[in-house]
């Protein structure tokens, strides 16, 4: 973002951060621009929100509920910074802007991974569960982040609708727009054994996820895309809990499940031991163990259908193709080794 920018959007701050000095910035995939700005010292992060993406009502929810966590001891989380007007969302160059710090510690746990850092994420995440049953959202979020005792989960709802939709098109059809599409070679093969897997596996999953359907569960605020970028550690301890950008009311399995399949855990007796230091803190009921292996096993499935319909269907033009490629490269394991059988 050009200086004369980013200058614009931080006068609407306090006078205090106009001093601020770009370290670096990044784009997700989302759409999200995340600038790194040093302040008198201090971090913090700057983040434009995609045109067109969650409602200022969402996103004043969702920071009330990060205040709400913080405020009960759960300073893994930050909090973003009340403009001059006292809002927490401000209006520029066609984004939604908000500014927090900029939470200490580095994603490691792929680098270096441990039971003493996988254990600390696993109880952070229960206090968190425990502390979002207490949340009362104000009327305008209410949609986003109530507490519901009991209900089916919208992850079930939604994935048995993605899995159906995938099961109905021709593998034909898809294979030959694949072909079709100007990407490179090696995405092309990787999203070619993507579809193989599916129609092996596909089956299995859809079996799983129907007879969720029957049950209800309690429902709070959850990050909902948790993983692996998204802890941060400084030694083995989580100091840092980040991007809630898709947190709205689930059963805590979708959490779970999430960041345990990005950490490539696939042997039971670490999804045991993980369930396990999570029960330490908030318990679980073997209806929710249930639900967690068909949230991983769905997971698992669609994760690679969603890159063929990001780059196949909708025809989205990326730079960076090795990120791709990587990230497909990680996908596809994870579909090879889809079974039931996991806690």
């Amino acid at each position: 973002m050009p200086p004369t920018d980013r200058q614009r959007i931080l006068k609407q701050w306090p006078a205090f951060f106009a001093q601020a000095r770009l370290i670096d910035s990044h784009a997700g995939f989302s759409g999200a621009i995340i600038e790194r700005l040093e302040i008198a010292g201090e971090q913090f992060a700057l983040r434009g929100w995609p045109p067109e993406s969650l409602s200022v009502e969402r996103l004043e929810g969702l920071h009330q509920f990060q205040k709400f966590l913080f405020d009960r001891w759960i300073t893994q989380v930050s909090v973003p910074v009340p403009a001059s007007d006292g809002r927490t969302i401000v209006a520029g160059e066609n984004r939604c802007w908000q500014l927090e710090p900029w939470m200490p510690g580095e994603a490691s746990f792929l680098d270096e991974p441990n039971d003493a850092k996988l254990k600390s994420a696993m109880q952070l995440l229960a206090r968190v569960h425990l502390v979002a049953e207490q949340f009362k959202p104000p009327d305008r979020a209410a949609q986003w982040f109530s507490v519901t005792p009991a209900a089916t989960s919208p992850a079930v709802i939604d994935r048995v609708r993605i899995l159906d939709q995938w099961s109905d098109t021709n593998p034909d059809t898809v294979l030959r727009l694949i072909q079709n599409k100007p990407l490179p070679e090696s995405i092309k093969e990787a999203l070619r054994e993507i579809v193989e897997l599916f129609q092996t596996r596909a089956h299995t999953v859809q079996a799983e996820l129907h007879e969720q359907l029957s049950h209800q569960y309690r429902l709070v605020p959850c990050l909902r895309d948790l993983w692996s970028d998204h802890v941060l550690f400084t030694e083995n301890e989580v100091t840092g809990l980040i991007d809630f950008g898709a947190c709205r009311a689930e059963n805590p399995m979708i959490d779970l499940s999430r960041l345990l399949g990005s950490y490539y855990i696939d042997d039971p007796a670490s999804y045991r031991r993980a369930m396990e230091w999570y029960g330490e803190i908030r318990s679980l009921s073997s209806a929710e163990r249930n639900l967690f292996v068909a949230l991983d096993l769905s997971q698992r499935l669609l994760a690679g259908m969603a890159w063929i319909e990001r780059l196949v269907f909708e025809g989205k033009r990326l730079a960076d193709w090795g990120t791709v490629s990587d990230r497909l490269s990680e996908i596809i394991p994870r579909m090879q080794a889809i079974r039931i059988s996991l806690i």
